[in-house]
């Protein structure tokens, strides 16, 4: 399955969708969409590509500009383009000020739409009140709420949560998929539910074909265990186009980097952490930083050029490669998790440690020191917390409510 993100994950922006709006083709500026679908499509992703390279500040005229567009295309295309494509379209156009109810009702009385896709959206109808419920986790957390309401909003969510995925998990779309299933492990974990953790997993691991990739991803993210072998990966170097692997670099660690050229918080990352990083190790033979570029990643897609660009921008002296097709990300269940996403690796090819950056730089920053004691640097002061990322950078990212 495609992805389409700018900056926050599928369920961040299915969080945005409840916002209002006028119905979807009164907004369409008249003679902008083509005739041709393919061709409308592709001028949507110029929209998107432009949207991205604009500043935040000016951003609001191209949201609206946008909002319009996909509205227009949703009313027109509704069956001429493949499923992935239309539903993020129609992301977008709910991101973007699109009233989720009414553009649901809309697609739904559409007869060009795809079983598939129908069944999506009954599921998306079939998410709200669980939606509803997440929502008032994170606004509670947002108004520093006391830990017992919180908790009690929590376990309103958990209940809705289980049965919504036992009747749901093989029709639902990535979006909702995703964020029901992070947002019920979190909770799973928090009260120690760890048998029917293990359950649902394995009952997804057994239908995992019928999943979209996003989900397929977040199951493979739980059976790929620290102590096990990495799984392998490909990719070309973006300075000299050679292939690099993972069984190349067989007797160092290897600090995996799955990054986008996207994605901000990876930049930040980069810049904080592993320049600083690869500089004060770049003496040591038997490690090595691979920043691992994914050209997809859910409803999301990078080119070679555009990895290249930004590896020139950052700088930084580490092994960077492009994994086009985005089959390592899937191996290690990254699309199924957040970028930027660490992985280190010891000498022998086992996993010593693997999660989002944010959450598990402490615990490689702990192994490092204990193998490499006298090259470590020491963490720089500013606005950030412990582990290094800026409440901007944490929040791009939800791992469900209580991160």
């Amino acid at each position: 399955m495609r992805s389409f993100l700018i900056g926050p994950s599928l369920f961040a922006l299915a969080l945005g969708c409840a916002l209002p709006s006028l119905a979807l083709a009164q907004d369409a500026p008249a003679g902008e969409l083509p005739q041709d679908a393919k061709e409308a499509l592709t001028r949507f992703q110029a929209k998107l590509d432009a949207m991205g390279a604009t500043p935040r500040k000016e951003r609001k005229p191209l949201r609206a500009e946008l909002k319009a567009y996909t509205g227009a295309f949703l009313a027109r295309f509704p069956g001429a383009v493949e499923d992935d494509d239309l539903e993020r379209v129609m992301r977008v156009h709910m991101a973007f000020g699109g009233d989720r109810d009414a553009t649901l009702a809309k697609l739904k009385a559409s007869t060009a739409i795809s079983p598939a896709f129908r069944a999506g959206l009954e599921a998306m109808e079939r998410f709200k009140p669980s939606l509803e419920a997440i929502s008032k986790i994170f606004a509670l957390r947002r108004q520093r709420k006391p830990t017992e309401e919180i908790d009690a909003a929590r376990d309103a969510a958990y209940l809705l949560l289980g049965p919504w995925l036992d009747q749901n998990a093989e029709q639902a779309f990535a979006g909702e998929l995703q964020g029901a299933l992070k947002e019920w492990l979190y909770q799973a974990r928090r009260k120690g539910h760890n048998e029917a953790i293990e359950k649902r997993m394995q009952a997804l691991k057994a239908v995992e074909a019928k999943l979209p990739k996003a989900i397929q991803g977040l199951v493979r993210e739980h059976f790929v265990k620290v102590g096990q072998p990495a799984p392998g990966w490909r990719g070309v170097a973006l300075d000299d186009g050679r292939e690099v692997t993972l069984a190349s670099l067989k007797g160092k660690v290897v600090l995996l980097d799955f990054w986008a050229s996207w994605c901000r918080p990876c930049l930040s990352l980069q810049k904080r952490y592993l320049i600083p990083l690869s500089e004060a190790l770049k003496s040591r033979e038997d490690f090595v930083v691979v920043g691992l570029g994914l050209g997809s990643f859910n409803l999301s897609k990078d080119t070679l050029e555009k990895q290249q660009v930004m590896a020139k921008k950052i700088g930084g002296h580490w092994l960077k490669v492009f994994d086009e097709a985005g089959a390592s990300g899937e191996a290690y269940g990254v699309i199924g998790s957040s970028l930027p996403y660490l992985v280190l690796i010891d000498g022998e090819g086992k996993i010593l440690v693997k999660g989002p950056a944010f959450k598990v730089r402490k615990a490689i920053n702990a192994i490092l020191k204990e193998r490499f004691p006298d090259a470590m640097p020491q963490p720089k002061g500013g606005n950030k917390t412990e582990q290094g990322e800026t409440p901007s950078e944490k929040d791009s990212a939800p791992e469900g409510s209580g991160e």
